[in-house]
């Protein structure tokens, strides 16, 4: 926690529960969504095989749940070639560190 107090750069994957309180905590923070379809969620999430039955019916729920984030500062979509999506977000990474 020091780094975020000290305002340096940080990437972290937390909850979405949080993101509104620690948008308040933090004026500076900025919110990146990763954009998958729903299709090829439940295709990723079937394939990894980490839950089965009822665990794997809530899961994919909270998938369908979770399709958008108005909140987010930035959107990139997962859906397609892992280095084009990873290139956008840098980019806008690289974008709001120089600007700040």
């Amino acid at each position: 926690m020091d780094r975020i107090e000290d305002g340096e750069p940080v990437l972290v994957n937390v909850s979405r529960r949080i993101l509104k309180d620690a948008k308040e905590k933090y004026d500076f923070l900025r919110i990146i969504f990763v954009y998958v379809p729903f299709e090829i969620t439940a295709q990723r999430i079937k394939e990894r095989a980490r839950e089965k039955d009822a665990e794997l019916q809530a899961r994919l729920e909270r998938a369908r749940e979770n399709q958008r984030l108005d909140i987010a500062d930035f959107t990139v979509d997962n859906s397609g070639d892992l280095k084009v999506a990873g290139k956008k977000l840098l980019e806008y990474m690289v974008k709001e560190i120089s600007s700040n």
